[in-house]
C-alpha cells in the first residue's frame, strides 16, 4: 500500500511524498525516510497499513509523536 505524506512546515525540496508502507521515519540513515531535526529520534515513528487503515505508531521516541496536538502511542489516520 502507498500513502501520501504532506509536509506542512520546514525546509524540504518536496511538499508531497508518495511513500510505500510500512515506512519508518527518523533521523538515522537506517530509517526509510530520514528527517534531519534535533527533536526527531533515530527511529521515531512508523506508518503502516492494517486492515485498510494507515496507522501511525511511535517507536519509543524521546520527544514523542503527536497527532492533532495530542501525544500518541498509536493512532489510525484518515
Amino acid at each position: 500500500m502507498y500513502a501520501t505524506l504532506v509536509v506542512v512546515d520546514g525546509t524540504t525540496a518536496k511538499r508531497r511524498l508518495n511513500i510505500k508502507l510500512p515506512t519508518v521515519l527518523g533521523r538515522s540513515r537506517q530509517a526509510d525516510l530520514t528527517i534531519t531535526h534535533l527533536l526527531i529520534s533515530r527511529k521515531h515513528c512508523e506508518l503502516r497499513e492494517h486492515e485498510g487503515v494507515v496507522l501511525l505508531t511511535d517507536l519509543g521516541s524521546l520527544n514523542g509523536t503527536f497527532c492533532r496536538d495530542r501525544r500518541i502511542e498509536r493512532v489510525p489516520l484518515l
